[in-house]
């Protein structure tokens, strides 16, 4: 039988809330397209240091790493007239867009690191009050078809704004460069006002924030020492920030090596990430499925880290952007591989307690440390050698590390199949569930239960469990089976 909503009308807060919300997302979006690449650029451009250019860059992050959690909770427990979460994404927008504006037109280096001083801060709160206002406004059920809506207006300002970096940007006039970082700041700015006056959270995420408020806090270093209790834990973790910290490494230089060793302009360096990603998408999700099906959980683990070793230090040989796209395209099926092995037994290492906010503080923090200390190992590098090839080296030596320490990991799905069918299966289950139990976006009433963001973490465990458990299940059956037919032969 199929459930829908009893109350038919249309419920006008809501609308404007998420009229809010997919502005601040498109915000961020336009953020993240001047962020790394334009900024690693302009950076470049009052300073010829590449630990200078790594601190710039960093600054906010260098702070982020122990504010994550921090804010987080704040988050959690606050309590103003508009909400709890909308004075966190819409000043921090605001401050951004403002922050954006000025960069093109500051003089000198150290206004250029006061500036992304706040603008990292900012972002640091906008993104987490931005993941968890979406489920309090609309509910965990109506969150696919509002992340839906927001993902297509986020494509919109992205392609508006890279548009213009490939038609405007000249790499020998600074001059020009003001217009991409001006139209991002615009759409900051105004998605910041418009989360403002539109974005208030449900009845019941209020009466949530009002029970939070009464919760006794669990200090944020016992749920950390409550993440390594768990079994393989270390390994799995370990190898997760090594091979973060080796992406970390080229994430920041990774621009002026393609500026100064490739001769690639910002227009060309956006042109060959968009290429990069289709490619991802053509070459490396099917291929990467398919080393899904083809082995274990456990081989995946190890040998896709190695083997991809090998594909970072192929960038150290080029000449040309080009052939770094093509050499991204053949290590793409790895990198889908891994995250399709790995991310279940990530998922089951999430942060047990604390509110949503803090949970997702708690999970990016240390991510956000290990890669700020990859880039700084290879700036230093860099400024000691005077080589900007060498940022290649660290990923291939982060995968070597990972291929070792995921060899003694200690984990009883460790040798199951990183098969895509069950992943399949129980989407299809989960989007068969929806079905049955929809809600219209903008009618009905939104329960406790259904703006309650924790239990979002709780469903996501349980998933992981029921499809590793699955997976560990159709091991033990195939064994059994061996086992029965060598019996019978014996006999």
């Amino acid at each position: 039988m199929v459930k829908t909503d009893t109350d038919n009308t249309f419920d006008k807060r809501r609308f404007r809330s998420l009229i809010g919300i997919v502005s601040a997302q498109l915000g961020q979006r336009a953020y993240s397209t001047v962020n790394g690449l334009l900024l690693t650029i302009l950076v470049a451009s009052r300073t010829s240091s590449a630990v200078a250019i790594t601190f710039a860059i960093t600054s906010g992050r260098l702070l982020n790493w122990f504010t994550y959690p921090i804010y987080g909770r704040i988050s959690d427990r606050s309590k103003t007239k508009v909400g709890r979460r909308t004075p966190f994404i819409g000043i921090p927008m605001i401050v951004m867009g403002i922050g954006v504006i000025l960069l093109p037109y500051t003089k000198g280096y150290w206004p250029v690191v006061i500036i992304l001083l706040f603008i990292r801060q900012a972002s640091t709160a906008q993104t987490l009050g931005g993941i968890a206002v979406v489920p309090e406004t609309v509910g965990r059920s109506r969150w696919i078809r509002a992340i839906i809506l927001i993902v297509i207006g986020a494509v919109i300002i992205n392609s508006i704004v890279k548009v213009n970096v490939m038609l405007t940007w000249n790499q020998s006039k600074i001059s020009t460069w003001a217009s991409s970082f001006k139209i991002a700041g615009i759409f900051m700015i105004a998605a910041g006002l418009l989360v403002l006056l539109l974005v208030r959270e449900s009845k019941a995420a209020g009466q949530l924030a009002q029970a939070e408020l009464s919760k006794k806090e669990t200090p944020i270093f016992e749920v950390i020492k409550s993440i390594f209790k768990n079994q393989g834990a270390h390994q799995i973790l370990g190898g997760a920030f090594i091979f973060w910290m080796g992406i970390g490494a080229t994430v920041t230089l990774g621009a002026i090596f393609f500026e100064k060793i490739c001769h690639a302009t910002a227009g060309t360096q956006t042109a060959a990430g968009i290429v990069s990603l289709v490619a991802l998408i053509i070459i490396g999700l099917p291929l990467g499925i398919l080393i899904s099906k083809r082995f274990t959980r456990h081989q995946i683990a190890m040998f896709c880290p190695l083997i991809g070793s090998l594909v970072f230090l192929a960038q150290y040989f080029i000449n040309n952007i080009w052939y770094s796209v093509i050499i991204s395209a053949i290590g793409s099926p790895l990198l889908v591989g891994y995250l399709i092995a790995i991310t279940p037994l990530l998922i089951k290492l999430m942060p047990p307690a604390g509110g949503f906010g803090e949970r997702i503080g708690i999970f990016f923090s240390p991510f956000t440390f290990i890669s700020i200390f990859g880039g700084f190992l290879a700036s230093i590098a860099v400024d000691r050698y005077h080589n900007y090839r060498l940022i290649w080296l660290f990923p291939f030596a982060a995968g070597i590390i990972h291929f070792v320490i995921m060899i003694f990991l200690k984990n009883k799905y460790k040798d199951t199949k990183a098969n895509i069918s069950r992943l399949k299966k129980h989407f299809k289950g989960r989007m068969e569930y929806l079905r049955q139990n929809r809600n219209s976006l903008f009618k009905g009433e939104v329960t406790q239960n259904d703006a309650n963001g924790t239990l979002f973490f709780e469903n996501l465990e349980k998933w992981a469990t029921q499809v590793l458990d699955s997976a560990l299940a159709d091991l033990n059956k195939a064994r059994q089976e061996q086992l029965n037919s060598d019996t019978k032969s014996i006999e």
